[in-house]
């Protein structure tokens, strides 16, 4: 059965203890880096006895022994090759193995011999080679594995990672919280492992128990607002690449979230969208939720011609503005909202029809004062009466001759923001509707 321990231990046997030769590439004194790399296939069990080559014919077993990898999957028993394909033989190319993501063993002549060093420079990469990254077909087929590729977070403090299956190198060990990609599931008698991945980078084998998959629980597009200018605003779990911050809270910094994540430490992360956009993942501790508050469809008229209605809640939009405060500007408030930098915020409406979120700073409630009084129409005037105080729809006006003339109870007065009085007129019990005070006569 091939083994990557057995192919590296041929490159240990001889560390230190031969020199490099194009010459006399064919041992047991000296060898140069392909003859190596080929000896050491041979003593893992990859190739046969008497097989020899270099560079280029390395390039050709490309698929049928070696299998394309990205530089950040390299791990432990993985292949390097540099040069141009067709043109790496001789001191153009040069090879050798990985003892882990940033360390190689070869035979190289600056070394003279065989020798550990760090990959970064020493793979053909310092004279500006083209390197390529191979695993060993048939390095892990010692133990059946499934393909996982989804997200686990360790929920088990300082647990082995393995760097192979068979329990001989070590990693390092777990940290509650750490996020890693799990790209396959291994069976190793009754044991299960994934193999664990961060950002990209090999990290090691970790039993199963040690790890659950991450999942996104939904969050119902809820409203998030900041309420601290001291975190981060992250574009991965692995906390490596800051998409933004908190630091504009005041200004009143909010986002919708559509999913939470909760790691293996029970730290809860939110993921933040404005829009179709996706702007990261946030420590749950650094935002409030702004649930909508019920206002009861209440009238709120507007007291300053110096607000923006918007069409969200993060400010991307803008779907009108309180410039015709003086018109007499009225809404009516279904909820309002008090994000992070403590202002609040009413959702308005006429009838069904959704207008916009306005600062509550612009609006005043118009609550009905009870009058109950009796007032006549006043023929003179042309006035509409309408069925809201957003003057939507007008029913007639006060010169008509079904109401000059007519008596009607004023029950409530309404105020609005420009000063004018409204009155919401009643004939007995029926609700007839709202007409401005200067078209009526007290009775």
């Amino acid at each position: 059965m091939a083994s990557i321990d057995k192919m590296i231990q041929w490159f240990k046997d001889r560390e230190g203890k031969v020199t490099y030769s194009m010459t006399n590439r064919y041992g047991p004194n000296s060898y140069d880096c392909s003859s190596a790399v080929y000896y050491s296939l041979i003593a893992g069990g990859f190739l046969p006895s008497g097989s020899m080559g270099n560079t280029e014919t390395l390039y050709g077993l490309e698929g049928s022994l070696l299998l394309p990898i990205k530089r950040a999957e390299v791990k432990k028993g993985d292949i390097f090759v540099a040069g141009i394909k067709g043109g790496s033989g001789g001191s153009d190319g040069h090879t050798g193995v990985f003892l882990s993501n940033d360390t190689i063993i070869h035979c190289t002549y600056p070394k003279n011999g065989i020798a550990t060093t760090p990959a970064t420079g020493w793979m053909g990469d310092y004279s500006g080679l083209p390197v390529y990254y191979y695993r060993l077909k048939g390095s892990e087929n010692n133990y059946p594995s499934v393909t996982f590729d989804k997200k686990v977070t360790v929920v088990k403090a300082d647990w082995t990672l393995w760097g192979d299956l068979d329990y001989k190198t070590k990693k390092g060990v777990t940290k509650l919280g750490t996020v890693y990609d799990a790209k396959k599931i291994f069976t190793v008698k009754t044991n299960k492992y994934y193999e664990l991945y961060f950002a990209g980078v090999f990290a090691g084998f970790l039993n199963t128990g040690g790890a659950d998959e991450l999942k996104a629980v939904g969050a119902n597009d809820v409203y998030v607002s900041a309420i601290s200018p001291n975190y981060k605003i992250w574009g991965s779990f692995f906390f490596n690449k800051e998409l933004g911050n908190t630091t504009g809270y005041k200004d009143g910094l909010v986002y919708k979230a559509k999913y939470k994540y909760t790691l293996g430490n029970n730290v809860s992360y939110y993921s933040l969208y404005q829009g179709g956009n996706w702007k990261g993942y946030i420590n749950a501790k650094a935002v409030k939720t702004c649930p909508p508050v019920a206002q009861n469809d209440v009238y709120v008229t507007a007291i300053s011609p110096n607000y923006t209605i918007w069409g969200d809640l993060y400010w991307s939009s803008k779907l009108g503005n309180t410039a015709n405060q003086d018109g007499g500007l009225v809404y009516k408030a279904r909820y309002k909202y008090t994000i992070g930098n403590e202002r609040s915020y009413y959702s308005l409406y006429r009838g069904d029809t959704w207008k916009g979120y306005i600062n509550t700073s612009a609006m005043r409630k118009m609550e009905p004062v009870t009058i109950n009084k009796k007032v006549k129409i006043n023929g003179s005037k042309t006035y509409n009466i309408w069925k809201d105080l957003y003057w939507s729809t007008s029913i007639g006006k006060s010169n008509e001759s079904k109401f000059a003339g007519k008596l009607y109870t004023a029950k409530y007065s309404y105020l609005l923001g420009n000063g004018s009085t409204y009155y919401s007129l009643y004939n007995g019990s029926t609700w007839v509707g709202y007409i401005g005070k200067g078209a009526t006569i007290d009775q």
